[in-house]
């Protein structure tokens, strides 16, 4: 028999929540079943300063009733599809009969094979004890008795991307396990508060069974895994420094060092460029150009970046491919690619 309705109160703070889920449904690319590679170039600066607490918990089967929508982390930053979702759904929350709790859960369910840019199911919803009245419009689903790698991420959203690769790049290669299914959630409880309070806390549950291999426990090495630089091999630094600058839109304003060397003032690891005199720059050809495009340069546009190089005369190798990605190259023969993807 059904129970009366009960009201719940959601706060304006937690519809902001939803409307920028996009952003962390965007940034969930990892390696592993419903992930695909994200490159952590930075190691592990920033997630030394607030290490996600991570432990294993077996969880009962379990039943979520509410909207679903199909999108890919694509449009789902372009067109806020993930916060729509949300949004439309507290509004019609109070439809949903004795849910278990309060807790808002966000669950993406992958296609087999998934590499981070197919379309991939997304609900959001409320648990139910049992799924005898679905709203109209609404969906149920029901997921099996599972053990979970529960991530607890304390602190601002804007740092959810951390624990994520925490969990991905510290924890789980060292752990014994391994990922045993296409879908994960989050579990928004009472623990959240706003998205930019530092106290706030939110679970990640990441479906997992022990590894047929075990824990794979490498010799430590004194060589950091991050990556501090990138050269490009260039003929002439000057001429390199001035067409770079005016593809990234930078300012010109850095020195030439040893007379061989500029480092483009951009974000993440540094990029270089280099007429590399011990490498081939000696010689009248000049150094030997990347011929395989190594680097991935990331933009919010694809077809708004292949319009910009088009109108001030690059070399385009390739259309846009996927409706993702295109290869250009710049004066010194270096072939390099331009990426809309998830993570940048």
């Amino acid at each position: 028999m059904l129970g009366r309705k009960k009201k719940r109160n959601i706060s304006s703070c937690t519809e902001h929540l939803f409307v920028i889920m996009l952003d962390i449904i965007s940034i969930k690319g990892m390696t592993g079943p419903g992930y695909h590679v994200l490159t952590i170039l930075q190691g592990d600066v920033a997630m030394t300063k607030n290490v996600p607490a991570i432990k294993l918990e077996s969880k009962e089967a379990f039943t979520i009733i509410g909207l679903s929508c199909k999108t890919s982390k694509a449009n789902a930053r372009k067109n806020n599809t993930i916060g729509k979702l949300f949004s439309t759904f507290l509004n019609r929350a109070d439809e949903i009969h004795d849910p278990v709790s309060n807790n808002r859960y966000g669950v993406s369910i992958y296609p087999d094979g998934f590499s981070g840019f197919e379309n991939y199911a997304f609900i959001a919803g409320y648990q139910v004890s049992a799924a005898e009245e679905v709203p109209e419009g609404m969906i149920t689903r029901t997921f099996p008795v599972q053990q979970y790698a529960v991530v607890t991420h304390k602190g601002s959203l804007k740092s959810l991307a951390d624990s994520y690769s925490y969990f991905h790049s510290k924890w789980l290669p060292s752990s014994g396990y391994e990922y045993s299914s296409q879908y994960d959630f989050q579990v928004y409880d009472s623990r959240f508060l706003v998205p930019d309070h530092p106290d706030s806390e939110l679970d990640i549950y990441i479906p997992v069974r022990p590894s047929k291999e075990g824990a794979v426990v490498h010799t430590k090495s004194p060589i950091r895994g991050k990556v501090q630089g990138i050269y490009i091999p260039v003929r002439n630094i000057q001429a390199a420094k001035s067409w770079y600058s005016t593809i990234f839109g930078l300012p010109e304003s850095g020195q030439v060092v040893n007379g061989h060397l500029y480092v483009l003032p951009i974000g993440g690891p540094d990029l270089i460029l280099d007429e590399m005199p011990m490498w081939g720059g000696n010689k009248p050809e000049g150094p030997p150009a990347y011929q395989t495009p190594a680097i991935s340069l990331p933009t919010d546009d694809i077809h708004e970046a292949y319009q910009f190089m088009r109108e001030h005369g690059v070399t385009l190798v390739t259309e846009i491919i996927d409706a993702r990605w295109f290869v250009f190259q710049d004066p010194d023969g270096n072939k390099l690619m331009v990426c809309e993807c998830a993570n940048k």
